[in-house]
């Protein structure tokens, strides 16, 4: 009897270890998810900014700057976002670091000196020599090239986080997680290609 006991004991001491590393699993892949997500909201806000400057560029109304203003928003509240959520992973943090610091430079170099051009006629036609020179795609082919390490690092995360969670919850006997690669699971997304731009 004493031994049937040990072994029952000693098998629901298993399942419960079983069930945390399942858990612990189900979390990471989550924060990967999240990281995803918001490097997709970092990369759509410049596309925003960009997006509205060459609107600007073409109709010389200040209304084709929303775009460019919303995404100059939405850049802020993503890099705070991706800061929080990266602060635990100082290996992402390091990838994360020169990305922001390009999109600034971006930002800095092209995009205020566009939007903040206005009607004035020298600091308008000092934008257009700046567009003309091609600085502004290197500046964000830059930006893109950076981002896109990060990227590409925290897809490999989610990988391996979402065989960690159907090695764990085979171990625990229970039924395997859901694919992380469902419709709802996005992967960040790379620029479109030959898309034009202040850059």
């Amino acid at each position: 009897m004493l031994a049937i006991a040990l072994t029952v004991t000693l098998s629901a001491v298993a399942v419960v270890a079983s069930m945390r590393q399942l858990q612990t699993a189900i979390d990471a892949r989550a924060r990967s998810l999240e990281v995803i997500r918001a490097l997709d909201d970092f990369r759509t806000s410049m596309l925003d900014q960009e997006t509205g400057l060459r609107g600007y560029l073409v109709t010389g109304q200040e209304s084709s700057l929303e775009p460019y203003r919303e995404g100059a928003a939405a850049f802020e509240r993503a890099v705070a976002t991706l800061r929080g959520r990266l602060a635990a992973d100082p290996r992402q943090s390091e990838l994360f670091a020169p990305a922001e610091t390009a999109a600034r430079r971006w930002r800095e170099n092209i995009g205020v000196k566009f939007a903040d051009a206005g009607a004035d006629p020298v600091r308008k036609a000092q934008a257009a020599e700046i567009e003309s020179s091609g600085e502004g795609k290197r500046l964000f082919d830059a930006f893109s090239e950076k981002l896109s390490a990060i990227e590409a690092s925290e897809n490999l995360n989610l990988d391996a986080q979402s065989e960690a969670v159907n090695v764990a919850a085979r171990r625990s006997s229970a039924s395997p997680a859901p694919s992380s690669r469902s419709p709802s699971a996005p992967r960040s997304r790379s620029p479109s290609a030959g898309r034009s731009s202040i850059r």
